[in-house]
């Protein structure tokens, strides 16, 4: 199973929210995504800045729905 990072949209009553979530891939296809947002960590100062690229690969990507849209494309 692969991984990215991609911007998910969760749609709420006061409006859409979007986030940064971990979306885990069996065959290309997304399948699943992480529970909570992810945000950057590492044990080095050189691993925060390989997470905060793999973040920002994610800005290049369509945007998903979270939720029982999941993984259709996000169309505000």
């Amino acid at each position: 199973m692969s991984w990215n990072y991609r911007i998910l949209a969760h749609e709420e009553e006061e409006g859409d929210s979007l986030a940064i979530h971990t979306v885990y891939y069996t065959q290309k296809e997304p399948v699943r995504y992480s529970e909570r947002p992810s945000f950057v960590t590492g044990g080095t100062v050189d691993d925060i800045f390989k997470n905060m690229r793999q973040l920002q690969l994610s800005l290049e990507k369509p945007i998903l729905y979270a939720g029982d849209k999941f993984p259709q494309i996000y169309k505000p």
